[in-house]
């Protein structure tokens, strides 16, 4: 695109043309731009020193390539950007100190690289709407006041990165933080305990804050986040009864629960009020008693993982009228009792996980109907009987012995760039794309 006059080009979009080598360093003297976007082809190299002639630019747009090296110092001397969207490429090093006075910054996407160092000096970034650092080597201890001027943020993803310490208050406070719709903070070192949340929260759709060292008991102010669509939990050290507060939180879509050593006890009979549940995982989080009749009720679930509890009875015919259900783990639990033609819509599932229980019966009416399903149960021959009877099972246990350690773990790695929307269903070799 050129400028009014047709003189100067002002807007250069080459993204997804093939592009290969080292980015051209000509494009530097092209002065008037405003928009330069090389996103999602192969270049790679260093950013050329030209690029700090670019005084105009507002986009300036290199992710999905392969550049690499620190970004370049001159960086701040692009005052003018509003987006820096340097994601998936090898960009490694420490932030530079001139990208902390990029005071027009909207958008800042440095996520999928290979950088590291301190966070807290990009407080100074007070226009962030948009700030991804996830997916890179970044040590950083969390203070009171981290990021506490970023009042704008919509999201903020600090995932999977190397970073210490306690949740700020201020992420949670719909006063000071009005906007945040998403925060990102798993798999890092972070713990303490989750903050209260002292007013109602109308805006934060999306928390995860699974695989830290986070302890103590789940506040009952959790369900002020009232909007919240996506809670993930899992892999931290919550004790205390599970949560009955989050049975107030009506909009949840995903909850995630899992490997967490909750107090003992059966699920709260409240959660049967989440109608909208697509996804719920209560692995390894030491629930008895029978399985939950309200489970039947919930038509539009997906994903059900009861996995590695101690839940007792017979597997309920209800689970046959879950209209949606597709994937279904029961596996290492105290189920006991027949399995039969009362099951018959699990044609409909590809993931059936029975093993390491007490189950008998007959599961072929599954595979004469079922396309492409994975299943596992207890029907390795034991001298001339078959506890559970699968031709087409993936694999067949013993029952009562040790079977594999592997958890086929239901919560999945939320991305920019699929709307932090469930896209697949990943597991450790088994995948369905929805």
């Amino acid at each position: 695109f050129c400028s009014s006059d047709s003189s100067r080009v002002t807007t250069l979009y080459l993204a997804t043309t093939g592009l290969g080598g080292s980015i051209p360093p000509e494009i530097g003297y092209m002065t008037e731009l405003t928009v330069l976007n090389l996103r999602s082809n192969n270049i790679h190299g260093t950013v050329p020193t030209t690029y700090s002639r670019l005084k105009k630019l507002t986009y300036f747009g290199l992710l999905f390539n392969r550049m690499s090296g620190p970004i370049p110092d001159w960086i701040g001397e692009l005052s003018q950007l509003t987006t820096l969207a340097l994601s998936n490429n090898l960009f490694s090093g420490y932030l530079p100190y001139s990208l902390t006075q990029m005071s027009n910054l909207n958008i800042l996407a440095l996520d999928d690289n290979e950088l590291r160092g301190p966070i807290h000096q990009l407080s100074n970034l007070r226009g962030l709407k948009i700030l991804y650092l996830e997916d890179n080597h970044f040590t950083d201890t969390f203070n009171g006041d981290l990021f506490v001027d970023l009042q704008e943020l919509v999201h903020l993803d600090l995932s999977n990165n190397r970073l210490h310490g306690s949740i700020p208050l201020h992420f949670l406070d719909n006063q000071k933080f009005a906007n945040l719709q998403v925060l990102d903070l798993h798999s890092n070192f972070l713990n303490g305990t989750i903050p209260n949340v002292i007013d109602q929260n109308t805006k934060l759709q999306f928390l995860a804050v699974h695989e830290n060292q986070f302890s103590g008991v789940v506040p009952a102010s959790i369900s002020n986040l009232e909007a919240l669509t996506h809670l993930d939990l899992t892999s931290n050290k919550f004790v205390g009864p599970m949560p009955p507060q989050l049975a107030n939180m009506r909009s949840l879509i995903y909850l995630f629960l899992a490997d967490n050593p909750f107090a003992p006890g059966p699920i709260p009979e409240g959660y049967g009020e989440l109608a909208r549940l697509r996804d719920f995982s209560v692995k390894k989080t030491q629930r008895t008693g029978p399985i939950p009749t309200w489970l039947g009720d919930m038509n539009e679930m997906i994903l059900l993982d009861l996995d590695s509890n101690s839940f007792t009875g017979s597997v309920p015919a209800f689970l046959g009228n879950m209209a949606s259900l597709r994937l279904l783990l029961l596996n290492r639990n105290q189920l006991s009792g027949s399995v039969g033609q009362d099951l018959q819509s699990f044609n409909k599932l590809r993931l059936l996980l029975l093993e390491e229980n007490s189950i008998s019966g007959n599961l072929n009416f599954i595979c004469n109907t079922a396309a492409d399903i994975f299943m596992m149960s207890d029907c390795a021959s034991q001298g001339l009987t078959q506890e559970v009877v699968c031709n087409c099972c993936d694999k067949c246990c013993h029952d009562g012995e040790y079977c594999h350690g592997a958890d086929f773990l239901a919560r999945f790695d939320p991305i920019w760039e699929d709307d932090y929307t469930r896209s697949v269903y990943l597991f450790q070799d088994f995948n369905i794309t929805r």
